[in-house]
């Protein structure tokens, strides 16, 4: 009981207090207010400050994402527009020309080049020069004055050799067999010539690869092994006919110049493209 008259007592004298001062109670309503209105405000401020960097946040992966669409996605340039659809024809708006790319000079191609034209002309003095030893003897040149009819000069040497040397060769015990060897031998001679003579003239594109920058490499190797071929073909019938002693030394040269010129355009390199000046 004395406890509950004490508060009793302590609440009377408050309410006593508040009515003497009621200017002072209303103050301290007023602080009171302003202060659960401070904490408002500072709660929305906090809010307003978490709701800009959630917007950034936002901003940023949006522009991220449209970066990698752009990346992914092809260039597609605009068309111009023509009007006949049959035959149109699209073109890009923006075309940028390619940089023209130069052939350079190659110090290979050079050197190359220059032996084997120096041997090529070699083989070809020697096609105008005498194939075989003796009396009975014969040009290139004579063989394909023989085989286009005609029958004098050059060309009478060569069927003077056909009659006299592969004629009256006997190479074998039965005539039929002979006859047949005879046949073999000069068909042979007289149209393995030409095609010595052509693989010759077509090997002379090589004047074009002298300066370093004409390439045609498998050009070059084909018909300098082709002319190695047919002398070697052309060196087995003389042989065949007349003996190792009837070839001449200039049809010898001549075939191992075109056999040289062979083995250096393997090392002739025809492949690269320079942008200028003397490489390799």
């Amino acid at each position: 009981m004395g406890d509950l008259l004490a508060r009793m007592q302590e609440s009377v004298t408050r309410c006593r207090d508040e009515l003497a001062s009621p200017q002072q109670a209303a103050a301290a309503e007023d602080a009171r207010e302003k202060e659960a209105l401070a904490a408002e405000i500072g709660q929305l401020r906090g809010e307003l400050h978490a709701l800009q960097g959630e917007v950034e946040r936002l901003r940023s992966e949006q522009h991220a994402l449209a970066l990698q669409s752009v990346q992914a996605q092809p260039v597609v340039y605009a068309q111009p527009y023509e009007p006949d659809a049959g035959t149109a024809h699209y073109f890009p708006v923006y075309s940028r020309p390619a940089a023209r790319r130069k052939r350079g000079r190659s110090r290979n191609r050079i050197v190359i080049a220059s032996f084997s034209l120096a041997l090529l002309l070699f083989s070809v003095v020697c096609f105008f020069l005498p194939w075989v030893n003796g009396a009975a003897t014969f040009t290139g040149y004579g063989a394909l004055s023989y085989l286009f009819g005609s029958s004098a000069g050059p060309a009478a040497a060569y069927s003077n050799y056909l009659s006299q040397v592969v004629g009256t060769r006997v190479f074998s015990s039965a005539e039929t067999v002979s006859n047949l060897c005879r046949a073999i031998c000069s068909n042979l001679l007289l149209y393995g010539t030409p095609l010595y003579a052509a693989s010759l003239l077509l090997g002379l594109p090589l004047v074009a690869s002298i300066p370093g920058r004409v390439r045609i490499a498998s050009w070059h190797r084909f018909f300098a092994w082709l002319s190695f071929a047919s002398a070697a073909l052309l060196f087995a019938m003389i042989a065949w006919a007349s003996g190792m002693e009837g070839v001449s030394a200039w049809f010898l040269a001549g075939g191992i110049a075109n056999f040289v010129r062979g083995i250096l355009l393997i090392f002739y390199r025809g492949k690269w493209d320079y942008w200028g000046g003397l490489h390799n």
